[in-house]
């Protein structure tokens, strides 16, 4: 029996950091002078939570140590990022939802450090929503009367007029039938207090319709916080080129649950302009989007381009753009035959001109001082497939983007990062599976020079090709169309197959850098031409692993063989995958067995499949219910200071810290036990998810 194993808390070396690739390659300046800790900023999402830390002084050769401590123990977490001059970036994973515990972050600077050299803050994670007992409950019925009392008995006839009538706090059931499109304008709701539109029935789901005409919204959302939309089904939102099913629009705190929200004109759902909200911009987004089905239910078969939508297709399933906010989640949908199912990250275009050297470039998001808006978002268990394009853009501007637990497939890219900055983005415990155009990772659009695509760590995904053809294909730094550069792209314990047979990785590049590979487990039918890499003057090609490995220096612990996998891709005991990992502090400390498995999954730990949904009661009495979306193993060994990048943390005029959901204080040091921490992958499935099919 494969038993599961804890590492103790303790400083990472040199050595693992090489290990992770986290060292950049982007230019600081190297003049000794002593940094100063001036600020670290919590983030809590349900079962991670995301730190931004701001350095004076910096110059490159600057290290952390961080530690969390709650009431199972103490770990590690995974080193930080440099994202741009002065800030850095990391994630914990793991965590139980409405937890709390201590971070401590500890700097360490050959070259001296100024004032004080930790900060301990109180961290914590949010806690599902959950049913709440409304104030008043206005009821909406085909057949219904505005000039009745709203009552049970006696049911308005419009949901807007309910709307016009209900306060934060209040909850509007809304029975089986055919409604007009709905505005949301300016109400404050608070956790406590939502503002709740649902379902009478769960089971009899109202249609907002939209009719299919104009550049309106079925359901708009603005100026609003705590607003909550379950059950409901939104369709024929507007013609092609505008039309929206559910905007989200200068809000924040909004859910929506439990509803079908398809063809929709251009937009099924679109979040934006987070930094308009008016209680203020950093407090703008925090929106969960969970246990929808979303989609097209045209098939997406036309002539034309793979991002040029056919005919009557929606082009975008959940659009995050234009300062969209910081902390939303996405989680437990079902997300299908959109031309793109989902872009997390927004301002695309002013990711292409973001320098690599500036400072607090976050702060600058959209040309103005909007506030940290594009940070800590996350994409987990949900199941997406059958994109025009891409199953998920990560273009554009993020800082600890967190992209873990989905299932991708039948695709033209499922990935899609081109560019993507200034990071980290976390993309884990993944599985991609199917038929794709180009290849399971697209990094091939034109920028700025100075322009990175960068800080992007592949952790334990499972990419299992079923159809001919190039397993990676990462095309980047060619003059004019596809021209822009990398850093700091690492791979680590992923099982990577060409099952049908095709070539393993396309690596071009004109440049100096290339992404970092090690510890994956590799595999095609195919013997020749497995590998490509550009030289600095012509693409080397490489018959097997070996000859890579040593002409690249890449894959030094990396195999090439059968994967001895289920029709499920987890691993059988007898798969080179198992316990043959590298340990990665934060992200797979828990492990079963004498090593961590290469791939997605864990032989022998206590958890289910990717896209298992979302965890938590329904917020609202929805059918949303289910277990833990923890995907992979927390830390317990680690926390020495990483590599490059650039974009913003915060802007200090003194030491400051905190959550930015509500302060938390900010004192020296004290000793941490270090306890062991046990934690095993728990990508769970999501029993009571109903599965619906396409109208």
């Amino acid at each position: 029996m494969r038993r599961l194993k804890a590492r103790r808390a303790g400083g990472v070396g040199p050595s693992v950091t090489a290990a992770l690739g986290l060292a950049s390659a982007l230019l600081w300046c190297s003049s000794a002078r002593a940094a100063e800790l001036r600020g670290v900023i919590m983030t809590p999402s349900y079962e991670t939570f995301g730190l931004l830390i701001t350095l004076d002084g910096a110059n490159g050769n600057e290290s952390f140590s961080v530690e969390y401590q709650d009431a199972s123990g103490s770990r590690t977490l995974h080193p930080p990022v440099r994202y741009d001059g002065r800030n850095w970036a990391t994630s914990a994973f793991g965590l139980n939802p409405g937890s709390s515990g201590e971070v401590t972050v500890t700097l360490q600077d050959p070259d001296g450090v100024t004032g004080m050299p930790s900060m301990a803050i109180t961290a914590t994670t949010r806690a599902w929503p959950s049913a709440l007992t409304p104030n008043r409950t206005f009821y909406v019925a085909v057949g219904g009367s505005d000039q009745a009392s709203g009552s049970q008995s006696e049911p308005f006839a419009t949901i807007q007029h309910a709307i016009d009538l209900a306060a934060p706090g209040d909850e509007i059931r809304v029975g089986a039938g055919t409604y007009a499109p709905i505005q949301i304008q300016g109400v404050t709701g608070s956790e406590g207090s939502p503002f709740i539109i649902r379902a009478d029935n769960p089971d009899e789901r109202p249609i907002l319709e939209g009719a299919g005409s104009g550049s309106g919204s079925v359901v708009d959302i603005s100026a609003s916080s705590h607003v909550w939309l379950s059950g409901l089904e939104v369709r024929n939102g507007g013609d092609d080129t505008d039309g929206k099913g559910v905007r989200i629009h200068s809000s924040a705190h909004v859910i929506v649950e439990d509803c079908d929200i398809h063809d929709n004109g251009h937009y099924n759902v679109l979040v934006t302009k987070s930094a308009e909200y008016p209680g203020g911009a950093a407090l703008g987004g925090r929106h969960l989007i969970r246990n929808n089905d979303i989609y097209d239910s045209d098939d997406g078969s036309c002539a034309g381009a793979s991002n040029q939508a056919c005919p009557g297709q929606t082009y975008y399933g959940v659009q995050f753009d234009n300062n969209p906010g910081a902390a939303s989640v996405v989680v437990g949908n079902r997300i299908h035959g959109n031309v793109d199912n989902v872009v997390l990250c927004g301002n695309e275009a002013e990711g292409r001109a973001l320098a690599a050297l500036g400072d607090d470039v976050l702060l600058a998001t959209g040309g103005t001082n909007l506030g940290f808006t594009n940070h800590d978002a996350e994409l987990v268990n949900n199941e997406l497939y059958d994109a025009r394009d891409d199953d998920v853009e990560l273009d554009g501007i993020c800082v600890n983007a967190r992209v873990y637990g989905n299932v991708f497939r039948d695709a033209e890219n499922p990935i899609s990062m081109a560019p993507a900055l200034p990071g980290p983005y976390f993309v884990m415990r993944n599985v991609i599976r199917g038929a794709w155009g180009q290849g399971a990772v697209k990094m091939n659009t034109n920028g700025d020079p100075e322009s990175l695509t960068r800080n992007v760590y592949f952790y334990h995904n499972t990419i299992f090709r079923e159809a001919t053809g190039p397993l990676l294909n990462l095309w980047y730094d060619f003059p004019g169309e596809h021209s822009v550069p990398i850093d700091n792209i690492v791979f680590r314990n992923n099982l990577l197959v060409a099952n049908a047979g095709g070539r393993l990785l396309d690596s071009y590049n004109q440049g100096s850098q290339h992404p970092s590979f090690d510890y994956d487990l590799w595999y095609t039918t195919d013997t020749q031409s497995l590998f490509t890499w550009y030289n600095g003057a012509a693409n080397d090609r490489y018959d097997d692993l070996m000859s890579f490995s040593q002409g690249t220096g890449q894959e030094a612990n990396g195999l090439l063989a059968p994967p001895d996998v289920d029709s499920d891709l987890r691993p059988n005991p007898s798969s080179p995958a198992v316990d043959s990992a590298l340990v990665i502090p934060g992200i797979n400390d828990g492990y079963v067995g004498d090593a961590p498995d290469r791939g997605a999954y864990e032989l022998g730990s206590m958890g289910g499949s990717p896209a298992g949904g979302s965890g938590g009661n329904g917020a609202v009495g929805g059918s949303a219910t289910g277990g833990s979306t923890n995907a992979g193993s927390g830390g317990s060994t680690a926390g020495n200071a990483s590599g490059g990048g650039n974009n913003s943390g915060g802007n200090a005029a003194a030491p400051t810290s905190g959550s930015d959901d509500g302060g938390c204080g900010c004192r020296a040091s004290r000793g941490h036990s270090g306890s062991d921490w046990l934690f095993a992958l728990g990508v769970a499935w999501l029993a009571t998810r109903r599965r619906r099919t396409s109208a």
